[in-house]
């Protein structure tokens, strides 16, 4: 965490310290994140996707990046007004760089997605695959990621191919118990209803 907190403030990034609710954990958070910092409670795993929602202000570059420590093993960034998009890495420098389709149009709002899969990134365009972008480096440890651009982004989230499963406690009945007249039986009451069941909240996947 270190090396990134380093490699973030010499390349000129922001960084805020996060709160729970403002770090990615198979949820969605609100508001806008550019030219900020973004953590992951947990590494991103292979089946996981992270969904960048807003619009686009002026024609400028676009920017966003995945970090593992250090490195940059998905960095994807677009120059409008051109309509062509690069896909890159870096380790220690910056790796030959590859061309996809447009994905943003000035004054237009977009809704961009990555997703780990195996060896490769996926990049969808609401929801539909535009490119694929082959893993070149470590993606063990991506726990990071950054948005720099003429963007006003409405929110980011992280849906998670194997999601937190949380449980409620099971409630005690509140059926009144039969008294069937000192025969000791306590009837039908008693028994009690338990539920459990794997619950989430409005913005988690």
């Amino acid at each position: 965490m270190i090396f990134l907190l380093l490699f973030l403030f010499q390349n000129g990034y922001a960084y805020q310290f996060p709160t729970a609710s403002q770090q990615l954990y198979c949820n969605r958070i609100i508001g806008d994140r550019n030219h900020q910092t973004v953590l992951f409670t947990r590494p991103l795993q292979n089946g996981d996707m992270i969904t960048w929602n807003g619009t686009v202000v002026s024609a400028a570059s676009i920017r966003y990046s995945l970090y593992n420590g250090d490195q940059i093993p998905f960095h994807w960034r677009q120059d409008l007004p051109a309509q062509h998009t690069i896909f890159n890495n870096f380790v220690g420098r910056w790796g030959t760089e590859a061309y996809g389709p447009s994905f943003y149009q000035i004054g237009q709002p977009y809704q961009v997605s990555v997703k780990l899969v195996g060896n490769q990134f996926q990049a969808f365009s609401n929801g539909v695959l535009l490119y694929t972008f082959p893993v070149r480096s470590a993606v063990d440890n991506i726990v990071a990621l950054d948005s720099v651009g003429s963007v006003v982004i409405n929110w980011i989230e992280m849906e998670c191919a194997n999601p937190p499963f949380t449980t409620r406690a099971p409630r005690p009945s509140r059926r009144p118990r039969r008294d069937h007249g000192g025969h000791g039986h306590g009837g039908r009451g008693g028994h009690g209803r338990f539920s459990s069941s794997g619950s989430s909240s409005d913005e988690s996947c």
